[in-house]
């Protein structure tokens, strides 16, 4: 199936109504993305009421989340929130997750949702921007430095899986 590039993406801030899109999203999105990075035992284990209940707490616990529509159609959520692992000095903002539909990967709408996210986070006057991906993550890794954001040298263990790590990607905003 082609997807048209020059198709607007429209982004809005989610509400609970959503979250079950949402979770199904997210779930198609991670089994897609990770199927050759996390153990398969592990990703069959993710189930909708783990992701939806970490989406419900995300929300909680002031993360905003935000659902990116073509046509309609469902493509791509953001969450940010103030960072909470290793801080950088000042005010920090994270994007804990940013995902698009597999059949849309390709065609600049993570770009596009990134550079929203980041315009997002200055608007909340946060000083710098982090992500954190998987280590052996080679798309991520290259979109990320592709978008200005750079590896920190900040490392920590993935708590799910046996010998995979996260990395952390900043940029000054």
């Amino acid at each position: 199936m082609e997807i048209k590039t020059n198709v607007e993406l429209n982004i809005y801030k989610a509400s609970k109504k959503d979250l079950k899109a949402i979770t199904n999203l997210l779930l198609l999105c991670w089994k897609n993305a990770y199927k050759e990075i996390l153990p398969s035992s592990h990703l069959q284990k993710i189930s909708f009421n783990e992701k939806y209940t970490y989406l419900t707490e995300e929300m909680n616990n002031n993360s905003i989340i935000y659902n990116a529509h073509v046509n309609d159609e469902l493509i791509g959520i953001i969450i940010l929130r103030k960072e909470k692992r290793v801080q950088l000095p000042g005010n920090n903002g994270e994007i804990s997750n940013l995902y698009v539909h597999p059949k849309y990967l390709g065609n600049g709408y993570g770009t596009q949702l990134l550079k929203f996210a980041i315009e997002e986070l200055k608007i909340f006057n946060y000083q710098n921007v982090c992500a954190w991906t998987f280590s052996n993550n080679t798309v991520a890794r290259l979109f990320y430095e592709k978008n200005g954001l750079y590896f920190d040298g900040n490392i920590r263990p993935y708590p799910f899986a046996e010998k995979i790590f996260l990395v952390r990607y900043v940029k000054k905003l």
